[in-house]
């Protein structure tokens, strides 16, 4: 297998190749094959050992706050919308949990 990402790949993926880190790769590579960094439903139900049925809610992305469950708002979102069997009711807002809002302290000496 031979992998050669351009500098167009790193913009496209909101990338700054000069600071380059093994994390920047990984990040790369979440990017360009999100469809193979995630395992598809038939294997998330084969390794809980139950029959595949339709996903009720799936997101990579949310608002996380620093409250308890309970008192977070994404999950008590999450909460009514089972309780009402209606995931329609789920509305994210203002997500914070993607990997371009974390810093990484990854030094030149740690790889």
């Amino acid at each position: 297998m031979s992998f050669q990402p351009s500098i167009e790949d790193y913009r496209k993926a909101g990338l700054d190749i000069n600071k380059y880190s093994p994390t920047t790769f990984i990040r790369l590579l979440s990017f360009l094959y999100k469809d193979k960094m995630w395992l598809d439903d038939h294997r998330i139900f084969a390794a809980l050992g139950i029959q595949l049925m339709p996903m009720f809610f799936r997101t990579d992305e949310w608002d996380h706050e620093d409250d308890k469950p309970s008192q977070h708002r994404f999950f008590r979102l999450i909460v009514n919308a089972l309780e009402k069997n209606d995931a329609s009711l789920i509305q994210i807002e203002n997500t914070n949990t993607h990997w371009r809002y974390w810093g990484t302290k990854i030094e030149e000496g740690d790889y």
